[in-house]
């Protein structure tokens, strides 16, 4: 049962991280590409997915070693975050946890979020402004945004919110990148690195912390 909540729910936010880019995309676009391809979901090249995988390494280091950096890991277990709500669960048979962790992961974090920031802002912001502004606008917001939802969860020092800013938005940054320059305009690429660095990130705080 407590599977296929967390399958629901993560439909419904994709279905909400969408709704926004899917009604720009019926009044602009519709007779110009199909919607994935508006979005960039659609097969990317190997090197993208191979840059993609060593990109999940890397952040993975910049947040964690910002985190043991500043002695601030328990803001993974911050009320209301996604890693403290699975450590609620960890009493639940591991299949069922790595069941969870794998839908929060590739489908109700990354996917959503790299269709909304890489597929559609980063695309629309590109295609205005050329390559290295729209880039560094969409990472920007993707950072902020990360950091508003962090402030919003607690009482957390200021080098703490600026750092995990900084960290989230370059790698905002480097997906971006290697969706434009080696993937082919595909999100794909990033939805594997992001949804594995949070998978990561999920069973360590349910496993080990």
């Amino acid at each position: 049962m407590l599977i296929v909540m967390e399958i629901v729910s993560a439909l419904i936010q994709i279905f909400v991280f969408s709704a926004f880019p899917f009604l720009f995309y019926l009044v602009k676009y519709r007779k110009v590409e199909g919607f994935f391809d508006y979005v960039g979901i659609y097969k990317s090249t190997a090197r993208g997915i191979i840059y993609s995988l060593l990109l999940s390494i890397l952040i993975l280091m910049l947040t964690f070693g910002v985190l043991v950096l500043l002695n601030s890991t328990d803001v993974l277990l911050a009320p209301s975050t996604a890693a403290a709500q699975l450590k609620a669960h960890s009493d639940e048979p591991v299949l069922t946890l790595l069941l969870i962790i794998v839908v929060r992961s590739f489908l109700q974090t990354s996917f959503s979020e790299e269709l909304f920031f890489r597929g559609f802002i980063g695309k629309r912001l590109i295609n205005r402004l050329g390559f290295q502004i729209g880039n560094l606008l969409q990472c920007v917001i993707f950072g902020a945004v990360h950091a508003l939802l962090f402030l919003k969860l607690g009482s957390f020092n200021l080098w703490s919110i600026i750092l995990l800013m900084a960290t989230s938005s370059l790698a905002g940054y480097l997906l971006g990148y290697i969706k434009e320059k080696y993937a082919d305009g595909s999100i794909v690429p990033g939805w594997i690195s992001h949804g594995i660095s949070n998978a990561i990130t999920f069973s360590i705080v349910v496993f080990l912390l």
